[in-house]
């Protein structure tokens, strides 16, 4: 395969998207739940215990991760109605292998809320939606569901303090992948979104 720089600057700029939508999504849930937090001490306790299914996705979104690009899950709290420091669960892994495995397993394990949430959200509106037309409980029990993981796919100080450590390595390993598979997010996500526009104009 010939070298090619302009593959290889798009290869970055979708990798630069990637992160940059996980992250700002992260942020952005995270400010929401802040807001209502100093804002109205209502809207505090009814996110933190009105959304538990949430905080169980979004722990165990954090476990699955882990697991699965090889680190050791050692404890796992889906949810604690104690929380002084402000943590209504949390994840223990230990990272295994060398520099590159744990950074990946790092990076991975703390976005994971994000990515499982999106990919949950998303099977929940294409599978499960269409069964609840016609009917009242099912349609309030799936968006209060899918409130849920919404709200709480957002990312932690400790999150963002462990993913730094392997993000550059995450993300150049990307750049390669993303160059010799030609993976094009921008064009995927333009292709959704006229999709989804034509589905609305039939």
């Amino acid at each position: 395969m010939k070298f090619d720089l302009t593959l290889l600057e798009h290869s970055f700029f979708n990798v630069c998207i990637v992160f940059l939508l996980a992250i700002g999504l992260g942020f952005f849930f995270s400010s929401v739940r802040k807001f209502a937090a100093n804002h109205n001490p209502f809207g505090a306790h009814l996110i933190n215990y009105g959304t538990i299914p949430g905080v169980m996705h979004h722990e165990l979104s954090h476990a699955l991760l882990a697991f699965l690009t090889g680190a050791k899950v050692t404890e796992v709290k889906l949810f604690q109605f104690s929380h002084k420091d402000g943590a209504l669960g949390y994840v223990s892994y230990a990272a295994r292998g060398n520099f590159v495995f744990k950074a990946i397993q790092k990076v991975f394990a703390s976005i994971a809320p994000i990515l499982c949430g999106f990919i949950s959200c998303s099977l929940l509106w294409i599978f499960v939606r269409p069964m609840t037309v016609g009917n009242t409980l099912w349609t309030v029990l799936f968006y209060y569901l899918f409130g849920c993981i919404i709200l709480h796919m957002s990312l932690s100080k400790q999150d963002l303090k462990v993913m730094r450590s392997g993000i550059v390595v995450v993300f150049l390993l990307m750049t390669v992948i993303f160059y010799f598979t030609k993976f094009d997010l921008v064009a995927m996500i333009l292709g959704w979104m006229q999709e989804y526009s034509t589905k609305i104009v039939n």
